[in-house]
């Protein structure tokens, strides 16, 4: 579709524009397009009555609209155009947008001189250049860099080995503990900052990578001006002129002394646990809940009979339950998965040799940020030495509590702290009372005693406080019944 004519627009104006390699065109007050140069058609496409201005972002969308109501124009600024699909482009174009009064006919008044509704503008649009939008790039590239390496504590550093020139950038400088400048430090320079200790490795690893094009890295320890220490981890290539010739090194180096701190704080936290388990004989473990791996220390390995410790799948491990146990520890270890919650389970363990070990169970369910689990942790304590102990001491009182009774003797045991006195069954009996006595025995060990018998008894009491060193005091007195019967007693402590 033809153009529609210009309002009094003189031809000449028309070549001039076509000729301009910047885009142009000429738009009525309405913002419509009445005509556009090659360079436009080229950018934005053609057509009549396009609604150009809707392609404009806001505010500067309505900062025309404004001035085109105003009869003002637009000095040059900055701005986004978005393209319509009837031009070919999907991407936005970037430049510079003015818009200027266009004369309404040759040689007769400017368009100042006209009503609004009949003025015209001339539309110029001024592209970023490809050099531009590089720059720009590349100032957004460097601000990423920028923040990539002060947060990821990263620096870079470059050197032309023919020229012994080289780039150190800021965190480098930092990294070493000298001010920044430009260039870079030579390499013997920056060597005397690296430990003592790290000094020949690193110069020998240094001057090795220089004969063949490649890709190296080094850990070593660079020396603060307080004396204090960076861990750093530096990696770079060497790179080869088109005669294959090593010509240039460009590198990156990261400060790992908070991992280094943090690793070793962890190490030592490791390493501390490791012995408290040993001590105690504590078995840790670990189950990935995905495939049933588990690993533990060397305590559960001694546990189920192995050399050393080395993962084994958990069906394994349940293998070396006894029969009646084997659902326990599965019921437990689902029950972990239901609740947020550590849940124990009493299992046994079957030896080589046929005897079976009972070992306390803890575990709980580790988990990711979205619940879900992903590991069973937990320990385990072997009981059965204490058990058997405590069995033997179970058994050990009762055959004495038997003989005790055999011989009418009865045991008491006295709290002087809290002032609190126990008796066993047979202490009431030989009182003539039941276990079930509502009075306390504190009350009853003087109550029960003849009235004569009882100030003897208390200093007896009294000194045997006093006397540490005593070992065993004894006095006899009279125990009066509930029927007024005496019996002749005797109390040993």
């Amino acid at each position: 579709m033809p153009l529609p004519s210009l309002p009094a627009a003189p031809g000449w104006a028309h070549a001039l524009l076509d000729l301009a390699a910047e885009p142009m065109a000429i738009w009525n007050a309405q913002g419509e397009l009445l005509y556009a140069n090659r360079a436009w058609k080229s950018c934005f496409g053609g057509g009549s009555h396009e609604p150009w201005l809707s392609r404009l972002g806001e505010p500067l969308q309505t900062q025309v609209r404004e001035a085109l109501r105003r009869g003002e124009g637009v000095a040059p600024v900055r701005a986004v155009w978005q393209p319509s699909l009837a031009c070919g482009r999907l991407d936005p174009s970037e430049g510079e947008f003015a818009l200027s009064p266009w004369p309404a006919a040759e040689g007769v008044v400017p368009a100042g001189g006209t009503p609004a509704h009949e003025r015209c503008w001339l539309a110029r649009w001024l592209p970023l250049d490809a050099q531009h939008r590089a720059e720009r790039r590349a100032e957004i590239l460097a601000e990423r860099l920028e923040v990539a390496q002060e947060f990821g504590r990263l620096g870079v550093w470059g050197r032309d080995l023919r020229s012994g020139g080289g780039f150190w950038d800021a965190h480098v400088f930092r990294f070493f503990g000298m001010p920044v400048r430009e260039g870079a430090p030579s390499f013997q320079e920056a060597n005397e900052r690296v430990h003592p200790e790290d000094q020949e490795r690193l110069r020998r690893l240094w001057y090795r990578s220089l004969e063949a094009e490649g890709r190296y890295d080094a850990h070593y320890r660079v020396v603060q001006p307080d004396g204090s220490l960076k861990r750093i981890h530096s990696q770079w290539m060497v790179k080869a002129d088109a005669s294959g010739r090593p010509a240039r090194v460009v590198g990156a180096m990261m400060d790992d002394t908070d991992s280094y701190e943090i690793g070793r704080r962890m190490e030592s936290i490791s390493t501390h646990l490791a012995m408290a388990a040993e001590l105690v004989g504590l078995v840790i473990w670990h189950q990935d809940w995905a495939s049933g791996i588990t690993h533990f220390n060397d305590e559960g390995a001694r546990l189920l009979g192995l050399q050393h410790a080395r993962p084994l799948h958990i069906d394994e491990i349940y293998a070396h339950l006894h029969p009646d146990d084997r659902p326990v520890a599965r019921q437990a270890s689902e029950r972990a998965l239901r609740e947020n919650a550590p849940v124990d389970a009493m299992l046994r363990y079957l030896q080589p040799d046929g005897s079976a070990r009972l070992v306390l169970t803890r575990r709980v369910a580790e988990r990711d940020a979205d619940g879900r689990c992903v590991a069973i942790i937990g320990v385990a304590l072997d009981l059965t030495d204490r058990e058997r102990t405590e069995a033997e001491l179970r058994e050990a009182r009762h055959r004495i509590a038997l003989a005790a009774q055999g011989v009418g003797m009865g045991t008491w045991e006295r709290d002087l702290v809290h002032d609190v006195s126990y008796w066993d069954a047979q202490m009431y009996r030989l009182r003539g009372l039941r276990r079930d006595e509502p009075r306390p025995a504190n009350e009853l060990r003087i109550a029960c005693v003849h009235p004569d018998d009882v100030e003897p008894m208390l200093r007896i009491y009294r000194e045997a406080w006093q006397d540490r060193g005593c070992d065993v005091v004894g006095h006899e007195f009279r125990v009066v019944w509930p029927d007024g019967l005496y019996v002749q007693a005797r109390s040993a402590r």
